[in-house]
């Protein structure tokens, strides 16, 4: 209740040929130290793109798993994987 903290709203709407994950903005006053932050999608094979904020990354596909790194920020941000 009276302690720094960090929160912030995730979600995720599929279709069949897209997989959208949108990152609200933070809120509180506690900042991680981490640079990054590493989200994995399950049950994704080989993706045919992925971006974030709409710029191209790559993925890390790793048996059924996907890894995407993101930038610890405090700004929202959305993931877009293309399947």
């Amino acid at each position: 209740e009276n302690g720094e903290f960090a929160r912030r709203e995730v979600f995720c709407e599929t279709t069949e040929d897209l997989i959208t994950v949108s990152f609200g903005e933070r809120e509180g006053s506690f900042e991680p130290q981490r640079g990054t932050v590493i989200l994995e999608l399950r049950g994704v094979e080989a993706p045919r793109g992925v971006t974030v904020g709409g710029e191209a990354v790559e993925s890390r596909p790793v048996e059924g798993v996907i890894q995407v790194t993101l930038p610890e920020t405090a700004a929202g941000t959305t993931v877009e994987v293309t399947l």
